[in-house]
Formats: C-alpha cells, structure tokens, sequence
C-alpha cells in the first residue's frame, strides 16, 4: 500500500542508467592491428572483469533510483517491519447493527451493550488526524460523513439504542462502502458489529460477494473488513407475528373477522400465553393459547364498530422475550352503509324475482324486509332510462345487471368511473346484446371488460352443470373457507360463453364444462367483476342457496375496497392517500410517531388529489387530520414493524467461515479476546519511507565506493 501512488511514476528514473550505458557503449569503435594477436587472451581477460563491474554498477544505480522513488511515494507495510515507523493515518467505518433484536438480553447486558463496547474499543485505539464514521444497520438514521472527532463519535455510539427493523448485511455493507468511498486516506479499515442472528445474512452469497469485489476492483485500496460478533446464541423468542382483518372495508355495526397469527421460535414449548385484543381502552378479546416448540397458533375472533371512523386494533401477548415484538398495532377503516347503484335492464312494474328484488335482498336485508336494522348497504335501483353519470365517491358500487346495451357516452361514464376508482359488476340476461358489450366495453382487449362474450342467445341451448372451483384463497370467499365442502351446490342453467381473455383477468370461479362463472379484472384504481350467468333465479339456482347473500355482500365490500388506501404498511413504503380535493388553505401535515409534525407532498391531478409521504422507517402510527368537504377528518396509519426480526436463530460456526472466505473478512471475537488489543494488533501498518531512504543512502556510499575501486583497479 503507498500513500502518495503518483510518486510511484519515478521508478521509470531507474532505466536512466541504463540508457546512459548503452549510448556510452555506442560511442566507441573496435578496430584491429597487427600486433593484436598477441595481446588477445588477456585483453579477453579484461573485457570480461570490466563488463562484470559495469553491470554491478548499473544494477546499484538503477537499484537506488528505485528506492528513492519508492520511499517518496510512501509505502505502508502491515507485517514484520510496521514498526520502524509511525503508521499513516486511517479512514474507519464502524458499521454497527441497531435492529431490533440487538435488544435481547444475555447475563444481564443486552446485544447493544456488546456492540456499543466493542465499537467504542474501536474508535479508542484511533490516532489524533485518524477520522471515523458511525453506520447504524437496521434503523432510521442521518446521511453518515466521517468525522475527526474521535470524542463526539464515541458519544454518538454510546447513546445509539435498538431501532425495530431488521438488518440487513449486505444492504448495511452496500451503504458503508457508499460511505467508504468518501474516504482521504488509502489506510481504510469496515468494521461490521452485528449480533449472530441468521436472518441478517440471508443476502450475503456468491452474487453479493462478486458485486463486493467489483465494487473495489478499479479503487486505489480495498478497505480491509473486520467482522465482531456480539452476544449469544439464545433463541427463545415468543412473537406476534400479524394481526389480519377480513371483510374490510369494517362497515358501521357489521363484524368482520380478525385473525392474529402468534409464533413460538424456541425449543420448548409455550403454554397459556396470554392473548389480549383491544381498542384503545376498550378490551374486545381475551384469552389464551399453548404453543408447541418452534411452532405457531392463530387466534380467531370477530369484532364490531358502532361509528365510522379509522381506529386501530392492539394485540398483546404476556411475553418479553424481545421488546416489541409481543404487540402489534393493525388499523381499520370503519365506513358508513356502503352506496350500491343498481342499473337494471328488466324493472318491469309489478313483477317480483327481478335483478333489483335479489340483490336488495341480498345486500339490505332489513331495509328489504321492511325493520329496522344495521344494513351493510344501500341499495339505489334506476333503469338505463334514467342514466346518471356515477360518481365512484357517492357509489363505490355500480351493477350492470340485464341491460341490454349502452351509449358511447354511457360506456365512458363507466371506464371513467372504473378508472377513478369505482367497482363494477356486470351481469349476464336475456337482454344483453353481446356485440354492443365487446364493441364499447371490451375493444378488443383494450377496455375495461375481462372477456369477449359470445352469443348470448346460444346460451339457450346449454346443459345445466355445477360449480367444480373457486379461488377459495381469494378475499371475495372468505366466506366460505372452515366449510366441509366449501363449493356452493348451485345449478347453471345457462350461461354466456366468452373468450379472449386479457393478461389481467382472473378466473374466480370456475363451471364443470371448465368455462369461467365469475372473472376479475383490475382497471386503474378500481375493479370489474363479470358474472356469466343472470344475477337473479332466471338461469341459476344461485340466488335461491344459502351462499347467495354473504356472496353478494363479499362482492360488494370487495368491489368497494378498490378505492380505500392501504393503512397498514411495511417500513420504508410511502403513505399514500387520494382524496376528491384538499384546501388550497392548509398544507397537509401528519404526525410521525416521534410527534414532530411533517409536510406531506401533494400531487395533484384532473381526478382527485394524492397526498404521499415517504419517511416510514419507523413502525408506529402515523396520523392525518385533515379538512375535506367542509368536514374534519383524521386518517391513522400504521408502519408494520418487520415480523422476521423476531426469529432469533443463531448462525453456525461454518455459516461465519463461509461469509469470512467469500469476503476476504477478519473476524475478532470478543469472546476469545479483548477489544482493545485485538484491534490494535490488526491496525494498519506503518509507513518505511525513512528505511528505503537510508538504504537509498548507503547503496549510493557502496556504489561510489566500488567505482573508485574499479578505477584504482583498470589504472593498475
């Protein structure tokens, strides 16, 4: 390693002699005389003894450019010798894990502990002009810069605590080398503090390895990369690892059902582990479970919200194995009765079994059955006669069920309302048009319809046959999952074929023919949804089974979910949040859980506004107030913290030997040794300018000792 590398350029000085040599050699001429034959066997004599000193000679001067212009571009050397001199000074990144499970405890000192002592026996064997930078791993923190104050960058680590994310090696060493790269000096030292969780690793392999030696290929120095383990191998670790809701969007006085997913990580087992669910101050759930080792259990249960609003369910287990990871918060959007406009092609007066009766009575069973009662939806009926342009903010639902045909300007209305985030359902009858649905809704593949339909009137002619499939995993039969036999025993009586599928359609339940019942597409920010046969008792014995209504009200909350934001996110995703239009007055702001208030940015466009922030890096609730149409109003996020940190499995002996080999690592246990002395033994050596100088000095003594000798020696 040479600290001043130009200098280097001087070891073409040591061919000067040489050239010099040659023309000298050039200048003279051999010629015979007669009397030469006599004097031939010692003038060979001589010119061999004189041609051995010129090339000692040459190679002695050659020798002392070369030193000379080695010691000027002072090298550095980490052996045998580092002490003849004082070392150079040293860039240091100490990257150091602050994950969350750095909290866990060992004979009474936690992770963290460890790493802040070996982190601080780092820094205190630095040097005054030494400079280092502190990278935590696994939490939010500032833009890192190296710094010489060695005092405040000890500090800094002594007051670093746990974060509640997860580390990531080969991600932390990508943003130390980002660091490193800023680095003045060529003496370069990574040391990488993390505990001997498994998971950290999980990115650490060949392909990693060879972009780490690329990173460094066409560097002046690769930094050398000290890895020190800290802690101990416990794994026993009892975690929530999620709470899920279904059915959402939560409608005003409608359960929904709540699943929360607790996992024993240890070898033993775990038994009545105490599970609460809670909203705020108001406890909902109780009970407890046993957990086998190394095993999981769900805890299921139902809850109810008498008001609209944003509230955030809490569950709790009674263990501390690590801080954090026995709560888990989950936000759920309550909505009012949800808006469903019903555009039915067949409301003829009078006549009971239409589209409209069956869905009313599916989706409003009380306001139906004319009492009083906790409505999941209203349901609004008009014919094609009296269109309305739908608003996807007044009716998150629109059914398109028997009509026969639709405008240019109808079908419009419908793309823009699916488009803006609006959910579509439509239905097959007898007065559907095929044609008129492919040329305006479907275009070939290009609109918002899944399918090309067939002839509607051939469907006349098709056997009646059963449900054979349904997409049980996905949220509309959420339903139907816990049954014994969770296909609906229903009769298709006709149907209307269809073809031409889009990339984006899904198949959701399928006929015993294998044609499709029921397809999904998405569209912009909203959905479609197609139902093959009739929505009423006219070609299906649907509407008449017991699966009827909970499928009609699970299509309805589905549809409508289309255009609600996603409050529970993972850390380090944007908080996202469309809105019909913001006041120009107020520059929204939400609370972090830090409780500094933060601008959000605000983009707006032709539809409606989108409200983003970025800056989840920390779990917790994040909160919204706002003023939209004249009303207050309050959105709640929740940043998910990383439920793998809760795995504590340790690595193996083998595990660390191959990550040493494939990284060219040094690893200094603090288990087997001091800190402090470990890294003083692998600091970067010292500088040997000054021993090249002196045999620089002395080489030219013994070379003007021997010349005078030569030509002492040729005079005799």
């Amino acid at each position: 390693m040479f600290l001043n590398i130009i200098m280097l350029t001087g070891l073409a000085g040591a061919a000067v002699p040489l050239v010099l040599h040659l023309l000298s050699r050039a200048r003279y001429k051999s010629v015979d005389w007669g009397a030469m034959m006599f004097l031939a066997n010692t003038e060979q004599r001589q010119r061999q003894s004189t041609r051995l000193k010129q090339w000692i000679l040459l190679a002695m001067r050659m020798a002392i450019v070369s030193l000379i212009a080695m010691a000027m571009a002072r090298p550095v050397f980490n052996g045998l010798l580092r002490s003849l001199s004082p070392g150079g000074h040293v860039d240091v990144v100490i990257l150091i894990d602050a994950s969350a499970s750095m909290a866990v405890e060992g004979n009474g000192r936690s992770r963290m502990d460890l790493a802040r002592k070996a982190a601080i026996s780092v820094i205190a064997q630095l040097q005054r002009g030494d400079r280092v930078a502190v990278v935590p791993a696994g939490r939010a923190h500032d833009v890192p810069v190296f710094s010489s104050d060695l005092q405040q960058a000890a500090q800094s680590v002594a007051l670093l605590t746990p974060g509640d994310g997860k580390d990531d090696i080969a991600l932390a060493l990508a943003e130390a080398a980002s660091v490193m790269e800023h680095a003045e000096e060529l003496n370069r030292e990574l040391y990488l503090i993390t505990d001997r969780q498994l998971l950290n690793w999980s990115q650490v392999n060949e392909a990693f390895a060879t972009a780490w030696r690329r990173r460094w290929a066409g560097a002046a120095v690769t930094p050398k990369l000290f890895c020190i383990p800290v802690g101990g191998e416990e794994r026993a670790n009892v975690a929530i690892e999620s709470m899920v809701a279904f059915g959402l969007p939560a409608v005003a006085k409608q359960p929904i059902e709540l699943e929360v997913h607790i996992r024993n990580y240890g070898a033993d087992a775990q038994g009545d582990v105490p599970v609460t669910v809670s909203d705020g101050p108001r406890e909902l759930y109780k009970t407890t479970v046993t957990l086998p080792a190394d095993a999981s259990a769900v805890v299921r249960t139902t809850v109810s919200f008498d008001e609209p609003g944003c509230p955030v369910l809490t569950a709790k287990i009674g263990m501390r194995s690590l801080t954090g990871d026995d709560q888990r918060e989950l936000a759920v959007l309550v909505v009012p009765p949800l808006e469903a406009l019903v555009i039915s092609g067949d409301e003829r007066e009078g006549l009971f079994r239409k589209e409209s009766d069956f869905l009313r009575l599916a989706l409003a069973p009380w306001a139906s059955s004319g009492e009083q009662g906790p409505d999941p939806t209203k349901v609004t009926v008009i014919t094609v006669a009296k269109w309305q342009r739908p608003d996807p903010r007044k009716f998150p639902i629109v059914v398109l069920a028997n009509v026969s045909s639709l405008t240019e300007a109808q079908a419009h209305d419908l793309e823009q309302y699916v488009y803006s985030g609006g959910g579509l359902l439509i239905s097959m009858g007898n007065m559907v048009q095929s044609e008129n649905y492919n040329q305006l809704l479907y275009r070939d593949g290009s609109g918002i319809m899944p399918v090309r339909l067939g002839d509607s009137m051939s469907a006349r002619g098709t056997a009646s046959q059963a449900v054979i499939g349904v997409e049980i995993n996905h949220p509309v039969f959420r339903f139907l999952r816990g049954r014994p036999d969770p296909i609906p025993s229903v009769s298709i009586d006709r149907h209307v074929p269809v073809d031409g599928a889009t990339s984006a359609a899904r198949n959701l339940i399928t006929m015993k023919s294998g044609e499709p019942l029921l397809i999904e597409q998405p569209a912009g920010r909203g959905r479609v949804l197609l139902l093959t046969t009739s929505i009423d008792a006219d070609w299906t014995t649907l509407p008449l089974s017991g699966s009827y209504l909970p499928l009609m009200q699970s299509l309805a909350r589905y549809l409508a979910s289309s255009q609600l934001p996603e409050l529970n996110i993972h850390q380090g995703e944007p908080i996202v949040l469309n809105l019909e239009q913001v006041a120009e007055d107020q520059a929204p702001k939400i609370i972090p859980p830090d409780g500094k208030q933060d601008a959000m940015e605000v983009r707006p466009s032709v539809l409606s506004t989108e409200l983003r922030y970025g800056k989840t890096q920390v779990s917790g609730r994040y909160v919204l107030k706002l003023k939209t149409a004249g009303k207050d109003s309050q959105w709640t996020f929740v940043v998910q913290r990383p439920a793998e940190e809760a795995d504590l499995t340790p690595f193996a002996a083998n595990d660390l030997a191959g990550w040493q080999s494939l990284l060219s690592m040094d690893v200094l246990d603090p288990q087997s040794e001091a800190m402090a002395a470990a890294v003083g033994r692998q600091r970067v050596g010292r500088e040997i300018w000054l021993p090249l100088m002196l045999a620089a000095l002395v080489l030219m003594g013994v070379e003007m000792w021997f010349a005078r000798w030569c030509s002492a020696t040729r005079a005799a």
